[in-house]
């Protein structure tokens, strides 16, 4: 049962964090074979602007490709701040407490284990958070 994180969670999240970017898991394909399929959205997940650091960070591994690869998974575990999946939300909404965002990188790192490639479903919006293009991405 997917649940999506309602707009007071969301502006609730916006007014800890500052910037934020909603990524949801893709819906897979209904299999034609079971007639009563209804497939729905796996997980969604709320990311936060990365601070100067966070992102000095991607830039220095960024350069090599299976380095890239692991700076991509560590900024996203760096900046997730909500993680909804199974219809359970985890969240960390106070910046300052400290067991709200181990709860939510230990829910990112169990969506992960389901869908090893989630951190390249934020990519996109993980760069835009950062102020980087598409161009820009990985480049001192």
């Amino acid at each position: 049962m997917f649940a999506p994180f309602d707009n007071d969670t969301l502006a609730s999240l916006e007014s800890a964090h500052g910037e934020i970017r909603v990524v949801r898991g893709e819906k897979p394909p209904a299999k034609r074979w079971r007639p009563d399929d209804m497939p729905e959205t796996p997980w969604e997940a709320v990311f936060r602007k990365p601070t100067v650091g966070e992102c000095d960070n991607f830039e220095g591994a960024a350069h090599q490709d299976k380095a890239r690869a692991a700076a991509l998974r560590n900024l996203a575990k760096a900046t997730v701040v909500g993680v909804s999946r199974a219809g359970k939300q985890v969240l960390h909404v106070e910046p300052g407490d400290a067991r709200s965002k181990q709860a939510v990188r230990d829910a990112w790192d169990a969506l992960r284990n389901d869908y090893s490639g989630a951190h390249m479903a934020a990519q996109k919006h993980l760069m835009s958070l950062a102020g980087m293009s598409d161009e820009e991405e990985g480049k001192e």
